[in-house]
C-alpha cells in the first residue's frame, strides 16, 4: 500500500520533511517529546528534502501514518508532493507546515488534515498528532451482536448503515454486517459527529462521503446514497460541521 498504511498496529510512524535544517530538527524533537510523554511507541523519519520522501514512500514502499511536511521546499514543493503521493491511492494522514497562510485553500485538494503555521509550538504539534492517533491509529471497534453471533467491526472501515423491512445492514470494507438493533440506537453506539442520518433508510459515514449534492452523497467507493429532503439541510450541516473539525 506504500505511503498510506492505517492498519499498522504496534508503532507510530511518522516522517517529517523540511528542507530546513533547524526547523526539521525542532519538529522532530517536538514529535519526541509530546509522544513521548503520553507513551506513545513511535519511529520517525527525517528528510531534507521531498525527492527523498517519495523515494521512500512510494519507491520503496515505506509506510507511514502521518506525514509532517513543509510547503515551501526547492524543487519538487511540499504541495506537489502530497499530490504524488494521493495519486497512488494513499490515504495517510497529511499535515502541511508552512510560514505563509496562502496555501490553505490548496490543502483541500489533498486532503490535509491540518494547516500549521511556523513557527509550529509543542501544543499544536501534540495536538495534531494526537488527534490522528485517536482517530487512525487506535482502531475504534464496534461490538454487534445478531442473535447468538457476536462480531467486532472497526468503525472506520463502517461506510455506511441501512434499514431495510426485515433487517439492518452495516456496509463495511470487508463485507456486509447484519445488526439486529435500529439506525437509532446503531447511531449512539458510533462517534459523535462522524456518522449522520441523510434519510430514514440510511446512516452514514461523514468521512466516507467524496461528493455532496441536493438529495444525493456520493461516497469514496463510487456508491451513491439517497438523501430525503426531509433530512438534507441537516445533514449538509452536520457534513460541513464534520469537514470543518477534521480541517479537511
Amino acid at each position: 500500500r506504500g505511503c498510506g498504511a492505517k492498519g499498522m498496529r504496534g508503532v507510530y510512524r511518522i516522517a517529517v520533511c523540511d528542507d530546513n535544517e533547524d526547523c526539521l530538527r525542532d519538529t522532530a524533537r517536538m514529535v519526541g517529546e509530546v509522544l513521548r510523554e503520553r507513551a506513545v511507541s513511535y519511529e520517525m523519519d527525517l528528510f531534507s528534502g521531498t525527492a527523498e520522501l517519495l523515494d521512500a514512500a512510494i519507491r520503496q514502499g515505506r509506510e507511514y501514518h502521518i506525514l509532517l511536511l513543509d510547503i515551501l521546499m526547492e524543487g519538487v514543493d511540499g504541495m506537489d508532493a502530497a499530490r504524488k503521493i494521493r495519486e497512488t491511492g494513499s490515504d495517510v494522514t497529511i499535515v502541511l507546515i508552512s510560514a505563509s497562510d496562502r496555501f490553505v485553500i490548496d490543502g483541500y485538494d489533498i486532503r490535509a488534515a491540518k494547516y500549521l503555521l511556523k513557527p509550529v509550538d509543542s501544543s499544536t504539534l501534540g495536538a495534531a498528532l494526537f488527534h490522528d492517533i485517536e482517530r487512525n491509529f487506535r482502531p475504534k471497534r464496534l461490538v454487534v451482536r445478531n442473535g447468538a453471533e457476536v462480531q467486532s467491526v472497526l468503525v472506520k472501515e463502517i461506510a455506511y448503515a441501512e434499514s431495510t423491512l426485515r433487517r439492518r445492514i452495516i456496509h463495511t470494507a470487508g463485507g456486509p454486517v447484519f445488526y439486529r438493533g435500529t439506525l437509532d440506537e446503531l447511531q449512539k453506539e458510533l462517534p459523535s459527529g462522524s456518522f449522520a442520518r441523510c434519510h430514514n433508510s440510511f446512516l452514514v459515514n461523514l468521512d466516507r462521503v467524496e461528493h455532496l449534492r441536493r438529495y444525493e452523497a456520493t461516497l469514496r467507493n463510487g456508491e451513491r446514497i439517497a438523501i430525503s429532503k426531509a433530512f438534507y439541510d441537516r445533514f449538509k450541516q452536520d457534513f460541513l460541521v464534520f469537514l470543518n473539525e477534521e480541517g479537511k
